[in-house]
């Protein structure tokens, strides 16, 4: 198995071959019933733009919260990855 630079983010690949290769929004739980509760910390974040997500992600998260990112448009780079 070949070896991958840590720099090598699986963003970073989205972004390079355009989206192709990424898994679709079609992907499901694997129980139906499956369900995440909890306080929900919720990031908006600009088209393009993941600052929001990534200082959300830095700041110490209460017990048991749920990060939930908001994008208002389409975007042409993955959210958040690594």
């Amino acid at each position: 198995m070949p070896e991958f630079p840590e720099w090598l983010a699986a963003t970073l690949a989205s972004d390079a071959t355009e989206g192709q290769g990424v898994l679709p929004n079609t992907i499901l739980p694997l129980q139906a019933d499956a369900c995440i509760v909890g306080p929900a910390r919720v990031v908006l974040m600009s088209q393009d733009d993941n600052l929001s997500v990534r200082a959300a992600i830095d700041a110490p998260p209460a017990p048991g919260s749920v990060l939930v990112a908001a994008g208002g448009s389409i975007s042409n780079t993955a959210t958040i990855g690594g």
